[in-house]
């Protein structure tokens, strides 16, 4: 089978659960025997030891904001195109613009959104004209809902089966100013015709999207969470001295100012306490690290916390290594959670709020899944004193959480799931 898989880049600025879905899906197919293929969009994309095809940016961020702001670049030749789309361009463009503050972005949504209708018009021409040059693949997965707004135009011209992956949607767009997420919601339902399957791994996730956009059973299904266990290092020794980590994005759904306060109430009764903060994040972020760095700073705590605000995909794998058990205190209901599988399948301990995934996820796992009242920070501060109190038993839970986590989420089975779905369009195609 011939797959094509839409995906935007978020510039490897942070930690991109999308991203790191899609590498995971496309390498498990490509180990299935299948030709995949993966159309970098936005910015660019760099997935961990990804053997397959990899085509040319398209909708590259800058031509993209260009076409978005001055009517002039909707015509511009491709010989000036290519030079706004060129890799170390948008690498450093991602880095300094912030181009993914949802503040400012609510017009480009809409664009996108309505895509042959609007400005970038253009580069949806180029991308379906690339399609046909480049053989008609048996089926386009698009990374998210957000880039719906192509699926009637992709219909219309190539006529190829099209499935959308359904993760965290909302908590882009909920961010909008409300106007243009009202408009968004409204976009996305009215595309879903042009769609003739979604695809998440929450079934919390996929009742909500369900709901806002009116799938209908028939369109939707529900598969388990993929990652590549051989890609992790199961963690050998206990830290001399007890570590808490914190992976994701480093802004405030994310939650880590909880963390931080709880690490802060914490120390004061274990002084050999250590907080280690990863994930990267936007501009838009900045002022928020800034105030939880101010606050460790005036704790005096800063010395025990290794904070690194870049992003580095491959530093991950050490992270994981060298932390004594992993706490993210979500506060908005994520569909996902990757750096919670991460982490097990590095053999470390989880302790999670008890979100609608995260109660998915103990169900399919068993107690390797700690969570916690996530109403209740004195909860969460409790149940870090009594893991970080047993080393050892907390190492014992992370080894069973890898051994459990591989027998029941085999990426072979999920990637057969997502097969399954493909075969039953193209069949009543």
């Amino acid at each position: 089978m011939k797959i094509f898989f839409l995906t935007p880049g978020s510039g490897d600025n942070f930690y991109c659960e999308n991203c790191m879905r899609d590498n995971s899906l496309a390498r498990c197919l490509l180990d299935c025997g299948h030709d995949v293929s993966v159309i970098p969009l936005y910015l660019p994309v760099n997935f961990d030891n990804l053997s397959s095809n990899t085509s040319e940016i398209f909708f590259g961020g800058v031509n993209v904001y260009l076409q978005q702001k001055f009517s002039l670049f909707r015509k511009t030749p491709r010989w000036l195109d290519r030079v706004f789309d060129s890799r170390v361009l948008l690498d450093r463009v991602s880095k300094l613009a912030g181009m993914t503050s949802t503040e400012s972005l609510g017009p480009t949504t809409i664009a996108m959104l309505q895509a042959e209708q609007g400005p970038q018009k253009k580069e949806l021409d180029r991308l379906i004209n690339w399609l046909v040059e480049n053989e008609l693949p048996d089926v386009i997965c698009l990374s998210n809902a957000l880039l719906i707004g192509m699926a009637r135009e992709l219909k219309a011209r190539i006529d190829v089966p099209i499935v959308c992956l359904l993760q965290d949607e909302d908590e882009f767009v909920d961010a909008l100013p409300e106007s243009f997420a009202k408009q968004s919601w409204q976009l996305i339902a009215d595309c879903g015709q042009y769609v003739d399957a979604f695809v998440t791994s929450s079934e919390a996730y996929a009742s909500r999207m369900a709901r806002q956009l009116a799938i209908p059973d028939a369109k939707l299904a529900i598969i388990n969470p993929v990652l590549l266990y051989e890609d992790y290092k199961l963690a050998t020794e206990v830290p001399d001295r007890p570590v808490i980590g914190y992976i994701s994005r480093l802004c405030a759904d994310k939650g880590l100012d909880i963390l931080v306060d709880c690490f802060i109430a914490l120390k004061d009764k274990h002084e050999n306490l250590r907080l280690k903060i990863a994930g990267g994040m936007t501009n838009e972020d900045k002022p928020f690290v800034k105030a939880n760095i101010q606050k460790l700073s005036a704790s005096e705590y800063m010395d025990d916390v290794e904070f690194t605000p870049t992003f580095q995909r491959n530093e991950r794998f050490d992270f994981f290594s060298s932390i004594s058990v992993l706490a993210v205190s979500e506060k908005r209901e994520p569909s996902y959670g990757m750096y919670a599988l991460e982490a097990l399948a590095s053999g470390v301990a989880v302790l999670l709020p008890d979100h609608d995934i995260f109660r998915q996820y103990q169900k399919d796992l068993g107690e390797v899944i700690q969570l916690y009242d996530r109403k209740d920070q004195g909860q969460l501060q409790d149940k870090l004193a009594f893991m970080l109190s047993d080393p050892g038993q907390m190492s014992q839970l992370g080894r069973a959480g890898r051994q459990k986590l591989m027998e029941v989420y085999q990426p072979a089975a999920t990637a057969g799931q997502l097969l399954a779905v493909f075969d039953r369009i193209m069949r009543d195609y």
